[in-house]
């Protein structure tokens, strides 16, 4: 399923094209009319927290091509969220941003018009995917709710029997039957190598893993255009690149010595939250994980890659946040892990934009591959230092500790109000809470009332039905908002806002 050549770019203009040129009123009419490579890799969500709705049976598809450049998604069942819509993202090389859109076939034609284009990231779409736009897809190695979920690691029974049907019935399925390629999914070694494929070095690259390589790629890319674009990044940048890799000194070496004593401080705690944030992140993930008695091994078995020197001099030094610097479907957290090496890539590119304008760092940079790195090190701090003792002292008070503080229930429950509002999530009035309070106590959940149904939606143990979507809520914050809505639904007060 990997690609050998590369096919020919497919953008969101042609796509338009073809749907407008051709008269194309269903998915189901554009999908034998779509790009082979685009038909032929795709990665199958039986459990999609997206738009689009899901299930073992009826899948949403992510096709992708040009090395992840552009894709699209589809679902295969007419009771399922968004049946008429199909979503695209594409990645624009020259900008080095992701853009996504909605195209959705009208079931009756509305002013002439059978199908709608959406502009570049809607609200509906960045309500999940932030500004600047990022993609979803978790991190190595898991990937919760897609065929082969747990990397290298045989189906759980649920995917054995979903998969099953899935390819029972995809060659009479109206849409499913234009995908290629499909012999390669239905092969067990596809998702888990046998011990042959991998003595004999011949292990397939996984739909998942293919995935994961192309956006991991593109992302560290979106990730260096929004430094460079800081109007501090000339200063910081020989630091930056000290920060990556292992081949010098701890960071604070690279710092003028009047702040290495206060930034070891601050990085110090910085460095604490960053792990208490990843731990709360690998439990939410867990429990994502189908079924749940993996959820314990389920990311255990790599080591976390998380930026954390760099990080904490792209947040204190170009004020920039990393809260959606990475893939996964939690927001502020710091799992940079791939299955090919991140911190590499993305330091190969660093020094390769730095050392466009400076030719000694490119020749030194060449010379520590064939001896020891201590001259490409020493060139780094001198430049550092000195660029940095350039800064004024009120500049220097910009290495102050950026942590991220308990947020207010209130204000968590305005988060709330912006996916329920009918486009993302039911409607619900969670911007009114005089509104909310008089339903609080009323309806038929699965879990009883509203007011039950959230207190359970707010806990780790709802999984993949967790809310608020995409959201690392400290334990605190989570405790205060699940004791909040419990409050405000036993409240006399009618006028509580």
């Amino acid at each position: 399923m990997s690609s050998t050549h590369p096919a020919r770019a497919f953008s969101f203009s042609a796509l338009k094209e073809l749907i407008l040129k051709k008269e194309i009123h269903r998915v189901e009419e554009l999908l034998p009319l779509l790009p082979t490579p685009l038909r032929s890799h795709y990665a199958l969500m039986f459990n999609s927290r997206s738009l689009q709705g899901s299930s073992f049976e009826n899948p949403r598809v992510l096709m992708f091509m040009d090395q992840g450049q552009f894709m699209a998604s589809f679902n295969g069942d007419p009771s399922q969220k968004a049946f008429d819509g199909f979503e695209t993202m594409e990645f624009d090389p020259y900008a080095q941003e992701f853009n996504f859109r909605e195209i959705r076939f009208l079931p009756k034609p509305q002013n002439g018009a059978w199908v709608t284009f959406s502009e570049a990231n809607p609200d509906k779409c960045t309500k999940c995917h932030g500004t600047p736009a990022r993609p979803i897809w978790d991190t190595h190695p898991s990937w919760p709710g897609a065929y082969g979920e747990r990397y290298h690691a045989p189906l759980s029974d649920p995917e054995e029997k979903g998969l099953a049907a899935f390819l029972k019935a995809q060659p009479n399925h109206p849409r499913y039957k234009s995908l290629l390629n499909i012999a390669f999914i239905a092969r067990k070694e596809t998702f888990n190598p046998s011990h042959e494929n991998r003595y004999n070095a011949e292990q397939p690259v996984s739909p998942n893993e293919e995935l994961s390589r192309f956006l991991t790629t593109l992302n560290l890319k979106r990730i260096l255009k929004q430094i460079q674009k800081s109007a501090r990044f000339t200063q910081f940048q020989y630091a930056l690149l000290a920060a990556l890799g292992s081949d010098c000194e701890s960071i604070d070496h690279f710092l003028p010595p009047g702040i290495r004593a206060p930034f070891n401080e601050k990085f110090k705690a910085f460095a604490s939250q960053t792990e208490a944030r990843d731990q709360e992140q690998q439990l939410l993930k867990g429990f994502r994980t189908y079924p749940l008695k993996f959820s314990a091994d389920a990311d255990t078995r790599t080591e976390l890659v998380e930026l954390t020197p760099f990080r904490f001099l792209v947040e204190n030094g170009l004020s920039l946040s990393t809260d959606q610097w990475t893939t996964a479907l939690e927001t502020a957290t710091y799992d940079f892990r791939s299955v090919q090496d991140t911190e590499g890539e993305l330091q190969t590119a660093l020094l390769r934009a730095i050392a466009a304008h400076d030719p000694e760092l490119a020749r030194l940079s060449g010379q520590r591959k064939v001896s020891s790195p201590e001259k490409y090190c020493n060139y780094l701090r001198k430049r550092s230092i000195e660029d940095l003792n350039h800064l004024s002292e009120n500049q220097n008070e910009a290495l102050k500790l950026t942590l991220v503080h308990t947020v207010e229930p209130k204000v968590l429950a305005k988060d709330c109000a912006a996916c329920h509002d009918g486009t993302v999530g039911p409607e619900l009035p969670f911007g009114e809470l005089r509104s909310l309070r008089k339903i609080l106590n009323q309806g038929k959940y699965p879990r009883g009332t509203l007011v039950q149904e959230i207190v359970y939606r707010l806990s780790m143990k709802a999984g993949s039905d967790s809310m608020p979507r995409g959201s690392n809520l400290t334990e605190e914050e989570r405790t205060n908002l699940t004791r909040y809505f419990s409050e405000l639904a036993h409240s006399d007060e009618g006028n509580r806002d």
